[in-house]
């Protein structure tokens, strides 16, 4: 018998526990370091952390909602709902690039969206 050690996604750590099952039979794993739970095999792709990851890095390298979700195989609802739980950090990049792209000469002009409209 060979015992694979299981990490932690989120930490890397390997102080990690069986968590029971999840709806539809893939072991569910809990980590004491970090507190939180995670599977090694997901069968919807967008739970998994690594393309939360691809996300960000596809949205910062300029790629739009739906050619994202088209490269990863992904709902694009599903995109647009995981760049909302990025929104602080995405504001911060493109900030400083049009700034940047300020001092060039270029004109920039700030739009906010009103969340309390629908539309």
């Amino acid at each position: 018998m060979v015992l694979v050690p299981i990490k932690c996604p989120h930490c890397k750590n390997i102080n990690v526990a069986k968590y029971g099952l999840s709806s539809v039979g893939n072991q569910r794993y809990y980590c004491s370091d970090c507190k939180k739970t995670f599977q090694n095999d997901y069968t919807y792709k967008a739970c998994d952390a690594e393309t939360r990851s691809k996300i960000y890095f596809a949205t910062i390298n300029g790629n739009g909602t739906r050619a994202t979700a088209r490269m990863l195989g992904i709902d694009p609802g599903t995109v647009t709902s995981t760049l909302r739980d990025f929104e602080s950090l995405l504001w911060f990049v493109n900030h400083d690039y049009l700034n940047a792209q300020h001092e060039h000469g270029m004109e920039v002009e700030d739009c906010f969206r009103d969340r309390s409209r629908n539309g």
